[in-house]
């Protein structure tokens, strides 16, 4: 007895360090990987899929929300989603294809295939088509398009006809301009030469290649595990407006699942479909008539991401929102499927990477602030020799404004920090050598640009 009381005495401050210790990485603790998925699907109940792999190997997989609320069937990764614009990537390796068996070059005209189709005396190549660099209009911006065509049944040759009485927007590589009327060309093209059509073409020289036996092209055809799509509309969740999935056609009429896209990644990356010269055409930056480079390969895009540039792309359609980025520094890739086209898949993504790559985002918890040490923060902050960031206050709230750009709301938290709602970024305001600087940390960086506050 005696024996027992000593040792659980001298064990006791053991178990209360442990416990202060546990009490403590709980309040610092940055969501993990399943909190992030359930914490986005909790306001309206549609679902969301997601998969996170680093170097080929699975490292999160899972979903949450619902993927027929109306049936009460809760979404699962086998569940298969419009991939929208994710689509894009498989055209553009479609179109490499086609090169590789010499059917085609990237440099050929569009009047090779097209011979009517006025491009105003301009040479419009693939090339132009496949990097958005070629002026012609995007019929999605069509307003009339998107109420009223796009519901109702079309064939290639009436889109086609349609694009061809839209203006030109510039000379071709004088912009970027992000068009899928050039994406839904393309894919007429893969079915001129090819005799197939689009989604026959895919299916057999990439879907069945690689293994993707839950993707398939988008249309009235029954689909094992679809999920349903849906929308916000007056801020209430409901069925999404319908689409005849011609419209989106080689821009955007795929369907697939996180487990598929995944497979899609690695052979992407890899060289298992494309050549390593089909590869480096695919990921090479488009680039202006001026010299500069654009922020668009072939079917992907770059953006900087954890302090470096991530390739992929970003998806919208009735129903349904979509989200792709792979990481080649860290080999991590991470895709987001949603069930509703209301939901910040961007969001979601980007914490998930922030779960993988150990970075810790603000804890989105309001705070008060002193009245004096405001009076020091707010006001002009010096980003660059050309530009500045104003922190200002309005009806209790506080903004940001850069510039030439719009003004944000940023919620103040504990400390000196504000974040910005709806997204990963953040920044800290310090006094260092006298002066105050706003430290700002953007796409996961871990590195903050400075903004000095001017006097």
């Amino acid at each position: 007895m005696e024996l027992t009381t000593k040792l659980v005495k001298k064990i006791q401050p053991l178990i209360l360090l442990a416990l202060l210790l546990f009490i403590q990485s709980n309040i610092n603790a940055q969501p993990n990987f399943k909190e992030v998925l359930t914490e986005s699907t909790a306001l309206h109940g549609a679902g969301v899929s997601a998969i996170v792999v680093q170097n080929g190997k699975t490292l999160f997989k899972g979903s949450a929300g619902m993927a027929n609320i109306e049936l009460n069937i809760a979404m699962q990764n086998h569940h298969v989603h419009r991939i929208a614009s994710i689509t894009k990537q498989f055209t553009a390796a479609a179109i490499l294809l086609l090169q590789e068996q010499g059917k085609l070059s990237v440099k050929d005209t569009l009047k090779k295939y097209f011979p009517d189709f006025p491009t105003v005396g301009h040479t419009v190549t693939l090339e132009h088509l496949l990097k958005h660099t070629s002026g012609l209009n995007n019929y999605t911006n069509s307003d009339e398009t998107m109420t009223k065509r796009i519901p109702l049944p079309v064939t290639l040759e009436e889109m086609i006809d349609l694009f061809s009485t839209e203006p030109m927007l510039f000379a071709p590589n004088e912009q970027f301009a992000y068009s899928n009327t050039g994406y839904v060309l393309l894919g007429a093209i893969i079915e001129q030469l090819s005799g197939m059509s689009y989604g026959d073409f895919v299916k057999k020289h990439i879907f069945s290649k690689l293994g993707m036996t839950n993707s398939a092209i988008g249309g009235r055809q029954l689909v094992s595990n679809r999920a349903y799509p849906y929308t916000i509309e007056d801020g209430q969740i409901v069925n999404a407006r319908p689409i005849d999935m011609q419209w989106p056609h080689a821009a955007g009429m795929l369907l697939s699942t996180v487990e598929d896209l995944a497979k899609w990644n690695t052979a992407l990356h890899t060289n298992k479909l494309l050549s390593s010269e089909s590869y480096e055409q695919l990921i090479r930056r488009g680039e202006l008539s001026t010299a500069t480079p654009t922020h668009y390969a072939m079917g992907l895009g770059f953006r900087p991401l954890a302090d470096q540039e991530a390739i992929g792309h970003y998806g919208g359609i009735n129903g349904f929102a979509t989200a792709a980025m792979y990481l080649p520094k860290d080999k991590i890739f991470v895709v987001v499927l949603a069930n509703s086209d209301n939901t910040n898949v961007g969001l979601i993504m980007e914490k998930l990477f922030a779960v993988a790559l150990n970075i810790s985002l603000p804890n989105p918890s309001p705070a008060d602030i002193n009245e004096s040490t405001l009076k020091t923060w707010l006001g002009e902050y010096t980003v660059d020799e050309n530009t500045t960031r104003k922190l200002y206050s309005e009806n209790g709230k506080f903004f940001t404004l850069r510039e030439g750009e719009q003004a944000l709301e940023a919620i103040p938290t504990s400390g000196s920090r504000f974040y910005y709602p709806n997204s990963t970024s953040y920044f800290d305001l310090v006094s260092e050598d006298g002066v105050t600087k706003m430290k700002m940390y953007q796409n996961l960086s871990r590195y903050p640009s400075i903004a000095v506050k001017q006097n």
